[in-house]
């Protein structure tokens, strides 16, 4: 039972709105590399987020079939969410779409009622529904059942307020998306530049093969930086403090001492490999990272983006955690200009960096408006009629 239920508003069970099922099962044996797109929660996970998916898992067609024929598949309007691990993430079919879909970890919501499924996944999206699943022993769950599903509670507002809550959120996740798309140009801007001035306008495969341009010291990477192991701290010995704690997934959290007082780099070593951050104020790199110790004087953001540019990542070695040996990525070559030559390439990818950080800030501020209206608007205490 809802706390609560706005004056014209009806309490409803989503399993009385959809019928709350899962898949039949494909078996592995069944995937194929073309046909019908089969998804799994990561590609619904995707298409939660995205829009759209590189897909990768297939169907035969006549088995598509024989389950359309037989048990249905999705159609538009319908919703499927993500129900083992990372649970929640929603996706309204839509017109065009034709696939499949793994059993348990998605479940799939077929419309029973004249419901509107774009403010139900609007509800999906809240802390309305995040909320019901936390109740019992107070901890979150990690799997959905249909049951479950079939027994939450939602406040639905009359169709035509439906409607019109749905278009105030959809014109939000429009300007995001919008917002995103301009972030997505300017980081293959940004890819491209790199291309031309941290190689000299040669290309990466040019100073594979040991061209230089002039001017320029061929050299590896090994010979102007040496990449120090960061130092264990775990969390329970963690004080929380001044000073940032980096793994190699970035910051994870403070500390009340540093390891490193200057400038430097971290470079992820397990884990997330090869990712780059710089930082200019003393700092703790945790055991799972290098930071950077430069040989010779260097600009620090054109060494950063220098690391960028290598993908370290791609020098993964390990069969289990994922791991970067520095042995390596010493081996790796790389380019010197001069140090003003450094600060001019460092100046131009610092603005295109400042303009993505811009519109990152942009997305974060527009994603806060979108929670503050949902939580008014799904809840009624803004009524839109």
């Amino acid at each position: 039972m809802l706390s609560k239920v706005p004056d014209g508003w009806k309490e409803a069970k989503l399993g009385d709105c959809f019928d709350i099922k899962s898949s039949k099962r494909v078996l592995q044996k069944q995937w194929r590399n073309e046909g019908i797109p089969f998804y799994r929660g990561r590609e619904i996970t995707s298409l939660a987020e995205q829009g759209y998916v590189d897909n990768e898992l297939f169907i035969e067609r006549e088995l598509y079939e024989e389950f359309a024929s037989k048990h249905g598949v999705p159609k538009c309007g319908d919703i499927l969410i993500t129900a083992i691990g990372t649970i929640g993430n929603t996706f309204v079919v839509r017109e065009s779409d034709r696939f499949y879909f793994k059993d348990a970890s998605v479940l799939w919501l077929m419309r029973a009622s004249d419901n509107l499924s774009a403010l139900v996944n609007y509800w999906f999206q809240s802390e309305l529904f995040f909320n019901q699943l936390d109740r019992g022993n107070g901890t979150t769950v990690d799997s959905l059942t249909i049951n479950k599903l079939k027994s939450l509670s939602l406040a639905l507002p009359p169709i035509n307020e439906q409607h019109r809550i749905a278009e105030i959120l959809s014109s939000v996740d429009e300007s995001i998306q919008a917002t995103q798309a301009v972030i997505e140009q300017a980081e293959r801007v940004k890819c491209g530049l790199m291309e031309e001035l941290l190689t000299g306008g040669l290309g990466s495969e040019a100073i594979e093969r040991g061209e230089v341009p002039e001017g320029w010291v061929a050299c590896s990477l090994g010979k102007i930086i040496i990449l120090e192991y960061g130092k264990s701290l775990p969390e329970k010995r963690r004080i929380k403090g001044d000073y940032p704690v980096y793994g190699s997934a970035g910051i994870v959290g403070t500390h009340n001492d540093f390891l490193i007082e200057s400038q430097s780099i971290v470079v992820g070593r397990k884990g997330t490999v090869g990712a780059v951050y710089k930082t200019s104020q003393p700092f703790f790199p945790i055991d799972t990272t290098y930071y950077v110790v430069a040989r010779n004087e260097v600009n620090w953001d054109w060494l950063t983006a220098l690391l960028e540019f290598l993908q370290l990542a791609k020098l993964n070695e390990a069969t289990g955690v994922p791991g970067l040996n520095r042995g390596n990525a010493y081996k790796s070559k790389v380019s010197i200009p001069p140090i003003n030559e450094q600060n001019r390439i460092a100046e131009i990818l610092s603005s295109v960096d400042e303009t993505i950080a811009s519109h990152k800030a942009n997305i974060e501020q527009q994603s806060l408006v979108k929670k503050g209206l949902m939580d008014d608007l799904l809840t009624g205490k803004v009524r839109t009629a």
